[in-house]
C-alpha cells in the first residue's frame, strides 16, 4: 500500500449537458461534477505521459471521497484522518462503505476561492476565471507535490473517484481523490449519475468516430 496523501448524485441526461470548460466560474452555482471531470482528466494525462493507463472511475469510491471532503469542510481542516473509529483513515473509509478487496490511497487539498492564488510552482499568481482554470489549479497542486504526484503515478492504482466541495462561507474549495488498488474480486461500478460528463464525452467521441468513416 502506498502513501496516504494531499451523496448526492444528480442525474444529467446527455441532452442537458451544456457546460463548457471555458465557462466562467460562478461559485454560487458551481457545477462540481463538471469540475471533477476536468480535474480527473488532467490527472489522467499525467499518467498517460508516463506510459500508464488512465484511472477507471468507480462510483463506489465516490462514497469515501465525498464523505472525507465534507468532513474536511465541516472541520475546516486538511487531513487524512477523521475521528477515531470506523472512518478514521482512508482504508477504514473504504471498508466502512463496503469497498472490499481494494487497498486505499488518497490525495487531499484545499484552495482559496474568489482570490488570486499564490503558488510555489510559478512566479505569477493564478487568476481563476473559468472551469478550465480551476481544474488546472487542482491538478497542478497535486502534480507539484512529490508525495501526491507519487500517488497519481502509482501503477497499482487502477480505480478512482474525485470529489470536490465548496464552502461559500469560508470561501474554500476542498477536494479528495480516492485511489484504489484491487487485490481481490472487485466489480467496477460506474453510473451516469456518478460521472455524467465522463459518460457524455465518451458517447460524443464514439459518435464522432462513427461519422468520420
Amino acid at each position: 500500500m502506498k502513501h496516504f496523501l494531499i451523496l448526492f448524485f444528480s442525474f444529467l441526461p446527455f441532452a442537458g449537458i451544456t457546460q463548457s470548460k471555458t465557462d466562467f466560474v460562478d461559485y454560487e452555482q458551481l457545477n462540481t461534477q463538471f469540475l471533477e471531470f476536468l480535474a480527473k482528466s488532467k490527472i489522467d494525462q499525467y499518467r498517460i505521459m508516463k506510459g500508464l493507463d488512465k484511472l477507471r472511475s468507480d462510483s463506489m469510491l465516490l462514497l469515501p471521497a465525498c464523505d472525507h471532503s465534507e468532513f474536511m469542510l465541516s472541520n475546516n481542516k486538511l487531513t487524512h484522518f477523521q475521528k477515531r473509529g470506523a472512518k478514521h483513515d482512508p482504508q477504514r473509509r473504504f471498508d466502512f462503505f463496503g469497498i472490499d478487496n481494494v487497498q486505499a490511497g488518497e490525495n487531499v487539498l484545499y484552495i482559496p476561492i474568489n482570490t488570486l492564488l499564490k503558488v510555489e510552482y510559478q512566479k505569477d499568481p493564478l487568476e481563476i476565471k473559468t472551469y478550465e482554470d480551476l481544474a488546472e489549479a487542482v491538478a497542478k497542486a497535486w502534480r507539484h507535490s512529490k508525495p501526491h504526484y507519487a500517488n497519481i503515478l502509482t501503477e497499482e492504482f487502477t480505480v478512482t473517484a474525485l470529489c470536490i466541495r465548496i464552502d461559500k462561507k469560508t470561501e474554500m474549495l476542498w477536494a479528495t481523490q480516492a485511489f484504489g488498488q484491487v487485490v481481490g474480486e472487485h466489480e467496477l461500478t460506474k453510473t451516469n449519475e456518478s460521472f455524467p460528463y465522463e459518460s457524455f464525452y465518451s458517447h460524443v467521441k464514439k459518435k464522432l468516430k462513427k461519422t468520420s468513416h
